[in-house]
């Protein structure tokens, strides 16, 4: 079985507004690259622009865990993606049958601290939450 793929640093384009996260997803390569993955967001959200892969982010463990050798949490795979700005409004209702969430949700109601450290200086260079800056 392949793995999940890494996730990158790239910044979206302009017009992608919207981070989303899909909770213990996992995508690989090959579900991108073969097309099954913007297949899967066309037929089921009926988006007209396809989605903006940045990938897959491994969960720490929760706070108290972090020092243990074998903690009992952590290690969950989230996909990340953007969604075009068009898609926004079709799309938020019916992503919530997923489980999909967005990324201001996440960090609004901090459940980000599970997130690396690298990854969430991504999302804040990449996407502004907070003070708007």
């Amino acid at each position: 079985m392949s793995t999940p793929m890494s996730w990158t640093n790239a910044d979206p384009d302009a017009e992608y507004t919207q981070m989303c996260v899909w909770p213990a997803t996992i995508v690989r390569d090959e579900d991108v690259d073969g097309g099954q993955l913007q297949s899967f967001f066309k037929e089921n959200f009926n988006l007209e622009h396809p989605i903006k892969v940045v990938g897959c982010v491994s969960t720490l463990p929760d706070k108290e865990h972090r020092n243990m050798e074998d903690p009992p949490t952590g290690g969950r795979t989230d996909f990340v993606f953007f969604i075009h700005g068009e898609d926004t409004m079709k799309f938020a209702v019916p992503r919530l049958g997923y489980g999909i969430r967005w990324w201001e949700d996440v960090v609004g109601n901090n459940a980000h601290k599970i997130y690396p450290q690298e990854f969430l200086e991504y999302g804040e260079r990449v996407y502004s939450w907070g003070d708007g800056e």
